[in-house]
């Protein structure tokens, strides 16, 4: 996830570095009515980082085999739509259908009676979400042919790979976590508007933080381990608007 972050963060910076530069020469104003439009369309394709936020159950030191859990971060990719509609000269409200691809794990440090030793279990959970975001998009004043804005909103994502109501009734290695099939994100984020001669291209990028708790909570060690279960993931988009 940090390998993710920081790729972003650079891109995004050299970006920054290369408005500066095109900004002193710029004379000539690309899609001049551009942000006149009361309504118009695009679309976007992504990466991401999909990760957890996990808070342990109180009761783990009383349990036979798990000793901890830690999440890790898979990376992943979406695509989708962009509608966007003008509110005023600097806030525009964004509705942006996507189909993303994402992965996330658990791993956990369980004692094993047969090794007498403490292993490390990974728990792997492969979503494919259809998402429905709503962001409010603030915009800076334009500057040449760039514009720098902030973005704030709410996912709300439908799991079609979840195997919320799956069988459970496996071997103990073969046991796996589940999860609800809904998420709900709050996100935040910012990007910089770039307007070509042809059409306005956008990098940005977004962090989404999960409300409810995710887990499906049952009589199983992976799942009592853990008390709540939340999701969190950075995206970095790239629109064509």
């Amino acid at each position: 996830m940090n390998r993710i972050r920081h790729t972003a963060l650079a891109m995004l910076c050299l970006v920054c570095l290369c408005v500066s530069v095109q900004a002193q020469k710029q004379t000539v104003k690309f899609l001049s009515t551009y942000d006149n439009q009361q309504l118009h369309f695009g679309f976007l394709l992504g990466i991401n980082s999909a990760n957890f936020i996990v808070k342990t159950s109180p009761d783990i030191a009383s349990l036979d085999s798990v000793l901890s859990v830690e999440p890790y971060a898979q990376s992943g990719f979406s695509l989708g739509i962009v509608s966007d509609l003008r509110m005023n000269q600097h806030m525009n409200l964004r509705f942006l259908p996507t189909l993303s691809f994402a992965e996330r794990g658990l791993t956990y440090r369980v004692r094993s009676t047969k090794q007498n030793a403490i292993i490390e279990q990974k728990k792997n959970v492969e979503s494919t979400f259809l998402m429905f975001p709503f962001n409010v998009k603030y915009r800076a004043a334009r500057l040449n042919n760039y514009r720098v804005y902030l973005v704030a909103g709410a996912t709300y994502m439908l799991d079609l790979a979840s195997q919320e109501g799956a069988d459970q009734n496996l071997k103990p290695e073969e046991i796996f976590v589940r999860i609800h099939k809904s998420d709900l994100l709050f996100e935040v984020g910012m990007g910089i508007d770039f307007y070509l001669e042809f059409f306005k291209f956008t990098p940005e990028i977004k962090m989404g933080f999960g409300i409810p708790d995710l887990l499906v909570h049952e009589d199983q060690i992976y799942s009592q381990a853990i008390r709540v279960l939340r999701s969190k993931m950075v995206m970095f988009t790239f629109y064509f608007e």
